[in-house]
């Protein structure tokens, strides 16, 4: 009888050891995995902002990740800027000269569908403009419709 009690009582600590593990190893997988997974808009504004940095400005005549708004509110203000100052020496909607391939997410607001992002560079820990960009969900494809120029 003592036997019987003993083998139970070791049968249910196993029982208790095996599901502790497995609820913890489970919670574990969900944080990391939540960690790396990005809502759909804001995976298409990082693509943006990557393929802009590498393409240039040119990349916006030819993108299908903004909408027509977008494009002709970029080209109005670099025409704009180009007329005052005769020459435009910074990347618009990233700033600066030499625009960051990647980018740490902010924010994402679902509600109003703005993306808040901070350039990421290797080695440097100053301070860097945000990049604000505003997503929209047209036919069932994510694009950016509008952007907020911090640094004009």
């Amino acid at each position: 009888m003592k036997k019987i009690f003993c083998l139970a009582i070791i049968l249910a600590l196993f029982a208790n050891v095996n599901t502790f593990s497995a609820v913890k190893k489970s919670n574990l997988s969900k944080t990391s995995s939540s960690k790396q997974v990005q809502a759909e808009p804001v995976k298409v504004a990082f693509r943006f902002l990557k393929e802009y940095a590498n393409l240039g400005p040119a990349y916006i005549d030819n993108s299908n990740l903004i909408s027509d708004k977008f494009r002709a509110k970029y080209h109005k203000e670099v025409e704009d800027y180009i007329a005052e100052n005769d020459i435009i020496d910074y990347a618009p909607i990233v700033g600066g000269q030499d625009p960051s391939e990647n980018y740490e997410l902010i924010s994402y607001n679902q509600n109003t569908g703005m993306i808040v992002a901070k350039p990421v560079y290797p080695g440097f820990d100053g301070e860097v403009e945000e990049v604000k960009l505003i997503v929209k969900n047209i036919n069932g494809k994510w694009i950016i419709d509008d952007y907020i120029q911090t640094y004009f």
